[in-house]
């Protein structure tokens, strides 16, 4: 599902079916993943020392620092050369993407220690994510720009969710996230409230004619559907923290869906 986010500029810019399957796309999407994998290892090594302590974590241990550091060499090296392969302009935003990184997940010092940081540092790299997918095809624009907006808004909403599924292993080993800081129960509104502004974001799209009715469709029909879900599951959520995953389980299905309604109305409307 996160490699999903990097790829949406290229969804949204290929030009027809010879484009999509061309040998650009697929190098692209390669080198997602490695940035994907880069991140994750990073992230990883970073906070190895927390995450043994949690328990949807019980499965790491403190002598995987080598393995870590491993993975993160290889896909630092992997994405880099793929993506020279597809052009120069493509450098600057993958080093702008590893120093987002690593401003993020610096041990005790990074932004997802401080409340906000994590969901700031999520939009800023959503943003810079979609534009790379973009460039693919066609030059950035005021278009491209308004689109990455709201899949930054979007991806960083799922940051804030996840903070709450995080919520009690943060606090346990002093992690300020913005979920520790505000506290569970008033997060889980800011969340709520986040999404409809998201979707809010996604009408004025549609309302300045800037996205055609089946693309406004899906996605506001997704995000509809993941307001109303937490609706529901909210007060079993902060009671037992087991709903939250349950919910996160039911928005990507949402959100998966949309997707290929979304691809399928470009290919063939």
């Amino acid at each position: 599902m996160v490699l999903g986010f990097p790829l949406l500029g290229v969804l949204f810019s290929f030009p027809d079916l010879t484009g999509l399957f061309s040998w650009r796309v697929f190098v692209f999407t390669a080198a997602s993943f490695f940035v994907v994998f880069f991140i994750w290892a990073f992230n990883g090594l970073c906070g190895l020392r927390e995450d043994v302590k949690n328990l949807r974590f019980k499965y790491l241990s403190d002598g995987l620092h080598k393995d870590y550091l491993l993975l993160l060499l290889i896909s630092l090296f992997c994405s880099l050369g793929l993506f020279l392969s597809l052009g120069s302009m493509f450098v600057w935003p993958l080093i702008f993407i590893f120093l987002l990184s690593f401003i993020y997940s610096y041990p005790a010092k990074g932004l997802k220690y401080r409340p906000w940081g994590g969901v700031v540092i999520h939009f800023v790299f959503e943003m810079v994510c979609f534009q790379m997918g973009w460039m693919l095809f066609k030059p950035i624009s005021v278009y491209s720009v308004c689109i990455s907006i709201f899949f930054a808004f979007l991806f960083s909403i799922g940051h804030m969710h996840h903070e709450l599924i995080d919520y009690e292993s943060d606090k346990n080993v002093g992690i300020r996230s913005s979920a520790v800081y505000f506290g569970k129960k008033k997060w889980a509104m800011i969340y709520h409230f986040s999404v409809f502004l998201c979707f809010l974001y996604w009408t004025i799209l549609f309302g300045l004619k800037m996205i055609v009715w089946w693309e406004y469709l899906f996605f506001a029909a997704a995000l509809f559907l993941q307001m109303m879900t937490f609706l529901f599951l909210r007060s079993k959520s902060l009671k037992d923290d087991s709903f939250f995953l349950v919910n996160r389980a039911l928005y990507r299905v949402y959100y998966f869906l949309a997707g290929v309604c979304f691809l399928f109305f470009k290919i063939y409307v």
